[in-house]
């Protein structure tokens, strides 16, 4: 069993599946104060993806895209604005060149399994850095 180290994998695939899975992303939306990636990009697309779900009960899909745009019109900030292009333009070419959910190769109990234990691992190693 390969184990992923902490690479932004685990949580590119992630932000991908709550861009894309309503059931993921509405078990994530329910708990979502309490959970945070480790990287402000990260933080501003997962907020967008929850606000997303909270308003249409959707995900954002390739919504993504004019939010982006959007986005990047109010917050000049150079490093967190090519943080969150580069996350977004990924998941934005997950969609286009193969969307799991629409070929049925998504599981969306393990994805909700695999964010339970993202998170966990991300507020343990916040709460040593911390100490």
């Amino acid at each position: 069993m390969k184990i992923e180290t902490f690479d932004g994998r685990a949580e590119a695939h992630l932000l991908a599946v709550m861009a894309t899975n309503e059931a993921v992303l509405g078990q994530v939306a329910a708990r979502w104060d309490s959970c945070r990636f480790a990287t402000p990009a990260a933080n501003v697309v997962g907020n967008f993806c929850v606000e997303n779900y909270r308003r249409h009960r959707k995900a954002p899909r390739l919504a993504l895209r004019g939010w982006l745009e959007d986005w990047a019109a109010t917050n000049p900030e150079a490093a967190t604005l090519a943080a969150v292009e580069s996350i977004a333009a990924g998941i934005l070419d997950r969609l286009r060149e193969h969307d799991p959910e629409l070929n049925g190769q998504l599981n969306p109990d393990r994805e909700v399994e695999r964010a339970k234990s993202f998170f966990n691992r991300s507020l343990a190693d916040r709460t040593i850095e911390q100490h």
